[in-house]
C-alpha cells in the first residue's frame, strides 16, 4: 500500500508540473489579454480607421 500511495505523490507532483509549464498562470493571462483589449478600444476611439477596426477585432 506504501508504494502505491508513493506513486499516487509522484504522479500528482508531474501532473502539477506539466500543467504549469503548458498553461502557466491563467488569471494572469486573461488579466493581460483585457489589459490589451482596453488598450485597443482606447487606441480605436481616438482614431477609427479600417485598421484600428481590425485590430479591435482580432483582439476579440
Amino acid at each position: 500500500m506504501w508504494g502505491l500511495t508513493m506513486k499516487m505523490k509522484r504522479l500528482k507532483q508531474a501532473i502539477i508540473q506539466w500543467n504549469k509549464n503548458n498553461f502557466g498562470d491563467i488569471y494572469g493571462n486573461i488579466k493581460v489579454a483585457e489589459q490589451a483589449m482596453e488598450i485597443k478600444e482606447l487606441v480605436f476611439r481616438d482614431d477609427s480607421s479600417p485598421e484600428k477596426k481590425q485590430d479591435l477585432l482580432e483582439a476579440q
